[in-house]
């Protein structure tokens, strides 16, 4: 009889169907929560200064997933990504029902072609009424941009004193299909949108001897978000390599990833090959401010990658 429990009882414990659900523990994310601004405090390692990748959330499709333009419009939702290939002298029109109200609308593209630099991404966007008629107070392109970089974001404020139903026209003029991401947002309360073309951005630590970088491939962005006290401050950027010359450059965006007035460029160059080099720029802010800097290894006669850092520390007198 003791037998006949014991083979009994292994039984039941090679049987996957006679578990018990309150063995079973559910499985629980890590999530990251945003503040109002869409900044995360930076996930450092405080021996090198380099800060970790911030984990944006993006509802974005993949750039190997987007569909092809139509002639019909794409319908659209406020705070949800569309994804679009557009031909050579092609459009996608996009159909939104939006609330009276502030929003922005980001276009976020990125080149198919080999990269070269006499290509370029050359569009044009328009706000219409539903039916394609031009918007009185929007007359013309709402957005015009020619950009020489892979991948660029472009973005406008736009308001709208009633509820209307309206329509985006999306034209790429450029020589190349290119690829697109459409999004419609509340100007406030600002949370940064994540890069439709996959872009990560690195929080960066501030101070002297505490750079923020890695590595970059030949004609590949990097992208460091600083938030700066008011003050005057040196930001500079470093590149070295090993065996080709050194040619990077930054840029400075807004905390919406976006030009704005006072955007600054940085260029630093090593006149031998294996050299490095750092240029810096002094800025002075009147209150804190939240920029990006978008860091450009425009690349060499060997096409190697280069070490790079963006160090922000207090300017001397």
């Amino acid at each position: 009889m003791k037998k006949i429990y014991l083979l009994f009882a292994l039984l039941l414990l090679s049987n996957p169907t006679f578990s018990h659900a309150k063995d079973t523990k559910p499985v629980v994310e890590d999530s990251v929560i945003e503040d109002d601004e869409g900044i995360d405090d930076a996930d450092t390692d405080e021996k090198d200064g380099v800060a970790k990748e911030t984990e944006d959330g993006d509802d974005s499709e993949k750039a190997d997933e987007l569909p092809e333009a139509t002639k019909t419009p794409m319908v659209g939702k406020v705070g949800k990504t569309i994804g679009v290939s557009i031909d050579k002298d092609g459009k996608q029109d996009f159909n939104f029902d939006l609330p009276k109200g502030q929003f922005t609308v980001y276009v976020d593209a990125q080149r198919t072609g080999d990269g070269s630099l006499t290509s370029s991404i050359d569009s044009s966007l328009k706000l219409l009424k539903r039916n394609g008629a031009a918007l009185p107070q929007y007359s013309g392109d709402l957005i015009y941009w020619n950009a020489h970089e892979k991948e660029y974001r472009a973005g406008k404020a736009f308001s709208l004193t009633a509820p209307t139903g309206v329509r985006f026209r999306l034209t790429n003029q450029s020589n190349d299909t290119n690829n697109f991401w459409l999004t419609v947002v509340p100007t406030a309360p600002f949370k940064f949108l994540p890069y439709g073309f996959g872009a990560k951005v690195l929080d960066a630590k501030i101070g002297p001897n505490n750079g923020t970088g890695g590595t970059l491939e030949s004609r590949e962005f990097a992208y460091i978000r600083a938030k700066i006290p008011a003050g005057k401050w040196s930001v500079s950027l470093g590149a070295q390599e090993e065996e080709g010359r050194v040619y990077a450059s930054l840029h400075s965006l807004d905390e919406r990833g976006l030009d704005y007035a006072q955007s600054f460029n940085i260029i630093t160059s090593s006149g031998d090959y294996g050299g490095e080099a750092r240029e810096e720029k002094i800025i002075t802010l009147t209150k804190p401010k939240t920029l990006i800097f978008r860091v450009y290894n425009e690349g060499s006669a060997t096409k190697t990658e280069i070490t790079y850092d963006v160090t922000i520390e207090p300017a001397g007198k």
